[in-house]
């Protein structure tokens, strides 16, 4: 059994905890909204749930595009963390498809 499991998935019960938190009183958008949902999507991957935090990769890089542009830093890193998903899921040519025109 692989000790770290465990240990990810009392992490995903918080990330979950903290996401729900950040949205109720921040807003879904918020850029503090945003990088919870992305550590709790990179828990899930972690986990072996990479088809569980695809969409969950995909949805915080739409909003961090609509809200804090293209070029910002933290967009950049969802672009990254969109395209390794779909590599985990053994899918190389489904990663460079899941990324957005132009990136």
């Amino acid at each position: 059994m692989n000790r770290r499991r465990p240990r990810f998935a009392e992490k995903r019960t918080l990330y979950r905890r903290a996401l729900e938190g950040s949205e109720r009183v921040l807003g879904k958008e918020h850029p503090d909204t945003l990088t919870c949902l992305n550590n709790l999507a990179g828990c899930m991957r972690a986990l072996g749930d990479a088809a569980g935090a695809l969409p969950l990769y995909r949805r915080v890089l739409e909003s961090r595009e609509r809200v804090l542009g293209k070029e910002h830093p933290d967009t950049l890193t969802s672009v990254n963390d969109l395209a390794l998903c779909p590599e985990a899921l053994g899918d190389a040519a489904g990663a460079l498809a899941a990324l957005p025109a132009g990136a």
